[in-house]
């Protein structure tokens, strides 16, 4: 169960932000973690609200289309 949690909700997260810091090679690697963890929680957060707005949109179109 914990695993299946972590592969859900963490996994995506983790990966990016250790390719990332394989590529940058940052001094601070708990500092540079963080901050990148922080910044994929506000993508996330937006693209999740742009899905959202998409989808508002879409359906208004086709209520108009049907109309």
């Amino acid at each position: 169960m914990d695993a299946d949690y972590l592969k859900k909700n963490v996994n995506d997260a983790l990966t990016e932000a250790l390719a990332s810091m394989a590529v940058g090679m940052p001094d601070d690697k708990v500092e540079y973690m963080g901050r990148y963890l922080k910044a994929y929680c506000q993508r996330q957060r937006v693209k999740a609200k742009n899905s959202e707005e998409a989808g508002d949109a879409e359906s208004k179109w086709a209520a108009n289309e049907v109309a």
